[in-house]
């Protein structure tokens, strides 16, 4: 079944999001920021990333912004360009971790946390080999559902979700750190429901203390986009039957493909009209025989020596899947038969050289770089500055380097080694709006494709920013009101920004004075949910009593005062 990655996020019928753990490799901010669109909507499927920013959806993105923590690889956040203000409310999400030896943080695992009217709590386990990216590549994963018990028992997730505070770059927020030590307790308790025809899962943590393969089997079905030859001797059975992969994984290891497995295949989807460069494989699927009984293994790990041998973090759910594949793991290749050919490497090719940029990403990140900003007359100078030195290895894998915010277009970027060469500030040679201030730097060189770091920001505040970024982005009263209902939980501007043309569309027709019902959610807000009251008296700071009242229209104001003063204690 194809299932959109913002699919496992929507909440059940009956039930709301409360909060999400997303552990990934690699990440691009513009998928971040369609996040809250999928969480709050009831829109199913299709493609959610914003061509623009509306009010609804920063009112959105502050609503998830307490409540979810994103963990992802340090240096594989892609290069964005153009980003909308509203990025600023990313930069707590959004957390680096780098692992010591080298290896790659590589789990994709997503953990949703719903709750219903009676407060009542449902958890959602997504384990995938799937990014939080735009990626057109096949992927595969499972989904998990279930409720906290009472019986505590450990397993991988357990165990990666513990270890994640100690995991990242910087500190993690106190509210953020909590919430991932709240998961931690109620996964410990739920029983997973797996889909229909797997046994309970296995959750397997892959890491340098604790290693895991493919058990001693008859026969034995690999998906991996991602080979290294070591890793394919590794793989114990008495026939391997099928080795699915990319043609130019398979070329640099066909000696021991062609020794270990009877068949080596790739994918070859038909190409439809609109479609006309079909993604390539990313799926990590483990699929063996052994006697009477199948096993199924679906996460992120590639047949690759850093992942067999726990240098990278991986993430797997294995399951007895007897039931699934009653007629064995080889009935796997016969469903997927109209999309897999057989491969063999041109007699005059030789495999391509892949220029592995990694190694200059990681001394960039070591560096430690932060972004100084200071006042200059209506504007802002920005500067990057590097407390540690940079070697002469390093300046060489970082020959030609430029960076920029991402908030600004390609062509801005400025070059910058020099500077950081010296340990001196590399400056930003155009003055900045406060609005364009974003931790979010990306870099890139002739060798190194464009990525992102979330660098300090000294020298202003970050809710001085975020102030100026709220003003950038709601300008006039209509663009207020829609912000206020979107905040207190009114979805139907989401759900109109989804489906211009559907049955919410006439919330819009609402906006440009006070709207129906903002009486009813104000009372609503302060009666049952004071949480979202406290998100909007946030965000009415952030606009300053004089911004406040030009946007906010007389009667509103009115009704605020008295909303204020009904929240005071007696």
């Amino acid at each position: 079944m194809r299932t959109s990655l913002y699919d496992l996020v929507r909440p059940p019928v009956g039930w709301r999001f409360d909060a999400l753990v997303v552990c990934t490799y690699s990440a691009d901010l513009r998928s971040v920021l369609a996040l809250p669109a999928a969480l709050l909507s009831d829109r199913p499927g299709g493609d959610l990333q914003p061509r623009a920013i509306t009010p609804a959806q920063i009112a959105a993105l502050r609503r998830i912004c307490d409540r979810t923590v994103i963990f992802c690889q340090d240096g594989a956040v892609a290069g964005a360009d153009g980003l909308p203000p509203a990025v600023i409310e990313l930069e707590p999400l959004v957390n680096a971790v780098r692992l010591e030896g080298g290896g790659a943080f590589h789990p994709k695992v997503w953990l949703v946390r719903f709750r219903d009217d009676r407060g009542r709590v449902s958890l959602r386990l997504a384990v995938m080999s799937r990014n939080l990216t735009a990626d057109r590549s096949w992927d595969a994963g499972v989904v998990l559902e279930g409720q906290p018990g009472r019986t505590p028992r450990d397993d991988g997730l357990t165990q990666l979700l513990d270890a994640l505070p100690d995991m990242v770059r910087r500190p993690l927020r106190p509210a953020q750190a909590a919430l991932v030590r709240d998961l931690v307790g109620q996964a410990r308790t739920t029983r997973w429901i797996p889909p229909k025809g797997l046994a309970r899962p296995d959750l397997r943590l892959i890491c340098k203390d604790q290693t895991w393969l493919p058990p001693p089997s008859d026969s034995l079905v690999v998906f991996s986009p991602f080979l290294t030859k070591p890793a394919l001797r590794q793989l114990r059975a008495t026939r391997r039957l099928a080795l699915v992969s990319r043609a130019d994984a398979l070329d640099r290891c066909w000696g021991e493909a062609v020794t270990a497995f009877d068949r080596r295949l790739v994918l070859d989807p038909p190409t439809g009209e609109d479609d006309a460069r079909p993604g390539q494989l990313h799926a990590k699927i483990y699929a063996w025989d052994r006697g009477d009984r199948r096993g199924l293994a679906i996460g992120s790990m590639n047949a690759t020596s850093a992942a067999f041998s726990g240098a990278n973090v991986e993430f797997m759910a294995v399951f007895d899947a007897t039931a699934a594949l009653p007629d064995g793991v080889s009935s796997l290749l016969d469903t997927l038969a109209p999309v897999l050919v057989d491969h063999a490497p041109e007699e005059t090719s030789t495999p391509e050289e892949t220029t592995d940029d990694r190694p200059a990403r990681r001394a960039l990140s070591s560096l430690d770089l932060t972004l100084d900003c200071a006042p200059d007359g209506e504007g802002w100078r920005v500067s990057l500055r590097a407390p540690n030195p940079l070697s002469d290895a390093d300046q060489a894998e970082l020959i030609g380097l430029t960076f920029r915010p991402a908030t600004l277009p390609l062509d801005q970027a400025c070059p910058c080694l020099d500077g950081l060469a010296e340990r001196q500030a590399a400056e930003f040679p155009t003055r900045l709006a406060l609005a364009q201030i974003t931790g979010f730097i990306v870099f890139a060189s002739p060798t190194i494709a464009p990525f992102t770091l979330r660098l300090e920001v000294l020298g202003v505040s970050e809710d001085e920013r975020r102030r100026a970024a709220l003003q950038a982005l709601i300008p006039d009263t209509r663009s207020f009101l829609e912000f206020v209902r979107a905040l207190l939980g009114d979805d139907a501007a989401l759900q109109a920004l989804l489906n211009p043309g559907g049955p919410a569309a006439g919330w819009a027709a609402a906006a440009g004075g006070m709207g129906g019902g903002l009486l009813e959610l104000l009372i609503r807000a302060v009666a049952d949910d004071p949480q979202r009251l406290e998100l909007l008296v946030e965000a009415f700071d952030g606009f300053g009593a004089q911004e406040f009242e030009r946007l906010a229209p007389p009667e509103f104001r009115k009704l605020w005062t008295a909303v204020m003063a009904a929240r005071e204690p007696a």
